[in-house]
């Protein structure tokens, strides 16, 4: 099943507001204020002892009496107060926000990528058209690249973004009726086949190029190398995907 699903409800990715609730469980914070300052108090949520199940009723109230806007807002403000309150806790909750294009930096959250309100719903929608395409094992390895990320393991996500892109170029000429495994010819294919023009599948060379090291191959890597690939991965699959859709 998808890591990200139903962001149509808050506008960030399920991923995203499950790690806020596992912050919520643990933290030193009373759940029962948090309901009550939310107006969320008197709805049936599933109010049991367990921390785990209070935070998680908690987010599903949220969601369930905000419109996705201000769901959204609740939650990068309840977000900013445990980055403030629970630093030590935040570490997961801080890398699936960077995924979505939010830092926490002077005491806030704030974007840093151009559109960051669209990033899980660019992210579901591709996996969603390369599952629905058959493409299963490009969409398998993207999801993996996100999960190295949010874990911390730049090296790991680099890996599986390259093998989610080649994946990709190989799938999507042998729907072209190309039969090849080699993602290079399979971008050739593409360009002489009219799916992409001679600056595109330049550009889509560049990128691949670049996402051979730290990670598929010897190396290290960081957080900012990490989230790049997978920011411009996200996109050049999507724009790639379109072009099949003539």
């Amino acid at each position: 099943m998808s890591i990200f699903i139903k962001t149509d409800k808050v506008g960030l990715s399920r991923r995203t507001v499950a790690a806020l609730a596992r912050v919520l469980s643990s933290a030193e914070i009373h759940l029962g204020t948090l309901f009550f300052e939310f107006g969320i108090e008197s709805r049936d949520l599933g109010w049991g002892g367990d921390p785990n199940d209070r935070a998680l009723a908690f987010v599903r109230g949220i969601e369930e009496c905000f419109n996705p806007d201000e769901a959204k807002s609740v939650f990068l403000e309840i977000a900013t107060r445990m980055f403030q309150t629970e630093p030590t806790r935040v570490e997961a909750l801080s890398r699936s926000l960077t995924i979505e294009g939010f830092e926490y930096r002077d005491s806030r959250l704030i974007p840093v990528t151009p559109g960051a309100v669209n990033v899980a719903n660019e992210i579901s929608a591709l996996e969603s058209e390369l599952q629905g395409r058959g493409f299963s094992t490009a969409v398998t390895h993207y999801r993996q690249a996100v999960d190295h990320f949010v874990d911390g393991n730049w090296e790991a996500s680099n890996g599986q973004i390259r093998s989610c892109i080649e994946d990709l170029f190989v799938s999507a000429a042998v729907s072209g009726g190309l039969t090849t495994d080699e993602p290079r010819a399979a971008l050739d294919f593409l360009r002489r086949d009219g799916r992409i023009d001679p600056k595109q599948w330049n550009l889509f060379r560049s990128y691949w190029d670049d996402i051979q090291d730290n990670g598929p191959h010897r190396g290290l890597s960081d957080p900012e190398e990490a989230v790049f690939r997978i920011h411009m991965g996200t996109a050049l699959a999507r724009y790639l995907l379109s072009s099949l859709r003539g």
